[in-house]
C-alpha cells in the first residue's frame, strides 16, 4: 500500500503501522465491537490441511490490492519493485491443492497487488491490465486512501507535519464521505472483467492488531520521538475502531455491488487465534511467539510447511505500479503486515468462502465458515 506522497518523507515509513491516539472517537453504529461469540473458536490443526467440500476450478484467477495482497514480508521476496512475496494470501490459494495443480489444469494466475497502491492505482494499473473472463478474483485495498501513515507519524511516533488530531479527522472524513464511492466504482469496474453468471469477487477488510480487553499493555510505547504515546487500552480500542469502521464500509460496499461479490471477514479469526499485539499473558514486546499473526519489529517470518511455492513471474506484474522507498528494508516496511501465518489464515478464510460459493453453484450444502480450521498448528 502506498503512503500518499503529499504525506511527506516520513510518512512512508511503512503500509500500516497504525493509530493509537486518544483525539478521535469514530461512530460505532453497525460496527461490531466484540468478537461474535456465535462462532466457534477455530481449532489449532495443521495450517495447509485440505478443507472438507467441493474442488475449485478456475481457469483464469487475479490477485490486486496493496502490500496485504502484496504479501509484503512474508516468506521469501518475488518482485522487489512491488513487495511480491510469495507466502501472500493470493499466492497460498494458487498453489492450493483444492485449486488443482496450475500447469496440469492450465490455470491462469495473474497477480498484479502492488505495495502502495490506492484504489486508484488498482483501477489504473492493476485492474486495466487484466482481460475479461476473470473466474474468481482477490482484492484488498483501501488503507492507504485513509492515510494510515500520516496518522502513524504523528499519532503513534511522535512526528510528522500535521498534529495528530487534524490528520485524524482527515481520515474520519475520508472514510465517511469518499472511501464508499471509490469502493462502489472499483467493485464495478472490477466485475466486469468477471466471467458472466459464475465470476466472483472476494473482497477482504483488515484485522485489528490489538488485544483491546487486556491491561498489561497500558505501560508500553513504541514511539520513536517526541511524548510518549501509551498503548493503553483506550488508544487501543480506538484504533480498533478506526480498523471496524474501514472493514464497516467495505463490507457495506460489497453488499451494494451484488451477489457476484463476497467480503471476507477474516477479522475474527486474527482474535480468536490469538495473533494480536497485547493478547493475554503476552508481555509486549514478544515478537517472536508462534501465535502472533502479524510482524512487529524485530521479529522473524514464521515458515510454513510446507513452503508456498515461489510461483512464476507474470510478464503483467512487471507493469504494475511500483513502490520506491530504498532508504527502509522490506524487514522494517513488514511491521504491522500478516507474517506468513497470517497469510495462510486469511488463505484459508478465502478458499471457505470459494468453497461455499461452488457448493452453491453445485446444489450442495456448504460447510458452516466457523468450523473451518485456521489457527496456527
Amino acid at each position: 500500500m502506498r503512503i500518499p506522497r503529499s504525506l511527506g518523507l516520513l510518512a512512508r515509513r511503512t503500509f500500516i503501522m497504525l493509530l493509537v491516539s486518544g483525539t478521535l472517537a469514530f461512530p460505532t453504529q453497525n460496527i461490531p465491537r466484540e468478537l461474535d461469540t456465535s462462532k466457534s473458536p477455530p481449532t489449532k490443526r495443521q495450517f495447509n490441511s485440505s478443507l472438507d467440500g467441493p474442488e475449485l476450478s478456475y481457469n483464469y484467477f487475479a490477485a490486486i490490492g496493496d502490500s496485504y495482497a502484496a504479501g509484503l514480508g512474508a516468506g521469501h521476496v518475488m518482485d522487489r519493485n512491488c513487495k511480491r512475496y510469495n507466502q501472500s494470501y493470493a499466492n497460498l490459494i494458487n498453489g492450493d491443492p483444492r485449486l488443482g495443480d496450475q500447469d496440469e489444469v492450465g490455470r491462469r494466475f495473474d497477480n498484479l497487488a502492488c505495495a502502495g497502491a490506492t484504489i486508484r492505482d488498482v483501477l489504473e494499473k492493476q485492474i486495466s491490465w487484466l482481460d475479461d473472463g476473470v473466474d474468481a478474483m482477490t482484492i484488498t485495498t483501501g488503507g492507504n486512501d485513509v492515510g494510515f501513515g500520516a496518522i502513524v507519524d504523528s499519532c503513534i511516533f511522535g512526528f510528522g507535519r500535521t498534529p495528530c488530531e487534524q490528520t485524524m479527522q482527515t481520515a474520519r472524513t475520508y472514510i465517511r464521505t469518499a472511501l464508499p464511492v471509490t469502493l462502489d466504482r472499483l467493485l464495478k469496474i472490477a466485475s466486469a472483467k468477471l466471467t458472466p453468471g459464475t465470476g466472483r469477487i472476494y473482497i477482504t477488510g483488515y484485522a485489528q492488531f490489538f488485544n483491546e480487553a487486556t491491561t498489561q499493555c497500558d505501560s508500553v510505547s513504541i514511539a520513536l520521538f517526541g511524548r510518549k504515546k501509551l498503548l493503553d487500552q483506550s488508544h487501543r480500542a480506538r484504533y480498533n475502531e478506526l480498523i471496524r469502521y474501514v472493514n464497516a464500509e467495505i463490507a457495506h460496499a460489497a453488499g451494494r455491488a451484488g451477489p457476484q461479490v463476497i467480503f471476507v471477514d477474516y477479522d475474527w479469526y486474527f482474535g480468536a487465534c490469538d495473533g494480536r499485539l497485547c493478547e493475554a499473558d503476552v508481555f509486549e514486546p514478544d515478537p517472536n511467539r508462534p501465535n502472533l499473526l502479524i510482524f512487529e519489529r524485530k521479529g522473524n517470518d514464521v515458515p510454513l510447511d510446507p513452503p508456498a511455492m515461489m510461483g512464476k513471474r507474470n510478464f503483467l506484474a512487471s507493469l504494475t505500479k511500483r513502490i520506491r522507498i530504498w532508504w527502509l528494508s522490506d524487514s522494517e516496511l513488514r511491521v504491522f503486515h500478516p507474517r506468513s501465518n497470517g497469510q495462510r489464515l486469511i488463505a484459508n478464510v478465502v478458499l471457505s468462502h470459494m468453497q461455499a460459493q461452488a457448493a452453491l453453484f453445485r446444489g450442495l450444502d456448504a460447510a458452516p465458515l466457523s468450523t473451518h480450521d485456521v489457527c496456527p498448528a
